[in-house]
């Protein structure tokens, strides 16, 4: 199982230690973030074309169960996963899931979730509707803007959070 994870670029084997999970610097995290940009807005885009009416309200309703949970990360966290994944299948491409499980598990490096900031956790809910809203109208150009700007706001946040992380103690 390690070396699964040290394949998959999860963990890395430090002398004297043995495995642990590698964090990411900076331009890494620039670096996944624009490519979870360029394959989330895809699936936006490919699923206002394909998305059936069962689809969508099922990304609905699991939208209206993370605003009831705004102060429960774990419980937004994986309800924000299941959306994604839910948003990817509609989108239909099993080329484009496939790519998206290897970003996602590079993703789970980073940590906690954004949605821990109560503050992101009512914008992401927001920002799912605007995406919704351009499902339901289908129309790709509006679901692609729609979870570009999601994304970014995702990655402002994730950059606040590495930021917060690598500020020396005395700094505060």
């Amino acid at each position: 199982a390690i070396r699964r994870l040290e394949a998959d670029g999860l963990v890395i084997h430090e002398p004297r230690v043995g495995a642990v999970i590698r964090t990411l610097d900076y331009s890494e995290v620039m670096e996944l973030y624009e490519v979870r940009t360029v394959l989330e807005c895809t699936a936006a885009r490919m699923a206002a074309k394909a998305a059936s009416e069962i689809e969508v309200s099922e990304l609905e309703e699991l939208n209206q169960e993370m605003a009831k949970l705004t102060n429960d990360a774990t419980a937004m966290f994986e309800l924000n996963r299941q959306f994604h994944l839910s948003l990817l299948d509609a989108a239909k491409n099993r080329f484009l899931v496939k790519s998206m499980n290897a970003l996602q598990k590079t993703l789970l490096i980073l940590g906690a979730s954004t949605l821990a900031e109560t503050e992101r956790a009512q914008e992401t809910i927001d920002e799912h509707e605007a995406l919704l809203a351009a499902l339901r109208a289908g129309d790709a150009a509006g679901a692609e803007a729609a979870m570009k700007h999601h994304i970014e706001k995702a990655h402002r946040m994730r950059l606040r959070q590495l930021r917060d992380r690598d500020r020396p103690i005395d700094a505060e």
